[in-house]
């Protein structure tokens, strides 16, 4: 099925929706501190169900779910899709027990320390995500890193950090470079 601007609007409205029922409000201290972590929000919410599945498998679960603080840019599932209909097979490659550091290394490209609110991250800048590569904010055609579109909510705040929903699954070129050589070996 065809993605049109109003699926899309219809998406991002759902979206704000299970957030705001999903996720308690966190207007001081101590309700984040009964807010969920990265990885309950994730595993909780059903458009994040491949990157709850994916973390597990990655062995990140305990990372996302800790006390140290990060920034998520959470692809949702149709992000997964539309990554695996472009290569396919990537995913089953990914998840094969020899390719976890693989898996590790694109699910680290989503993730950078500390809280990043949208204030920190536009103007335009490049953000040290968790792999060790840098993505790149824009503004071009509404906020995006790497490319991929931010969906609203921005900003949603958990336990031990931040989530921002993206709607495309990025990848720094190096571990591109790594999933073509593993995954589609000539």
């Amino acid at each position: 099925m065809k993605k049109t601007a109003g699926t899309f609007v219809v998406g991002a409205i759902v979206f704000a929706l299970l957030i705001t029922v999903a996720l308690p409000a966190t207007t001081s201290a101590a309700k984040r501190s009964d807010a969920p972590t990265i990885a309950e929000a994730a595993s909780s919410l059903p458009q994040f169900s491949t990157l709850a599945f994916l973390l597990d498998e990655a062995d990140l679960v305990g990372l996302v779910d800790g006390n140290k603080h990060y920034t998520v840019f959470a692809p949702d599932n149709d992000a997964f899709l539309a990554l695996e209909n472009a290569y396919p097979g990537v995913t089953a490659c990914l998840i094969d027990d020899a390719n976890v550091e693989l898996l590790q290394g694109v699910l680290a490209y989503h993730l950078t320390r500390g809280d990043r609110y949208s204030q920190s991250l536009f103007p335009p800048k490049s953000i040290k995500m968790l792999n060790g590569a840098y993505a790149t904010t824009s503004l071009d055609g509404g906020r995006s890193i790497a490319g991929a579109s931010i969906i609203e909510p921005f900003d949603v705040r958990v336990k031990n950090g931040v989530i921002h929903a993206i709607d495309a699954v990025i990848v720094d070129d190096g571990t591109f470079q790594n999933i073509v050589a593993t995954c589609y070996p000539q």
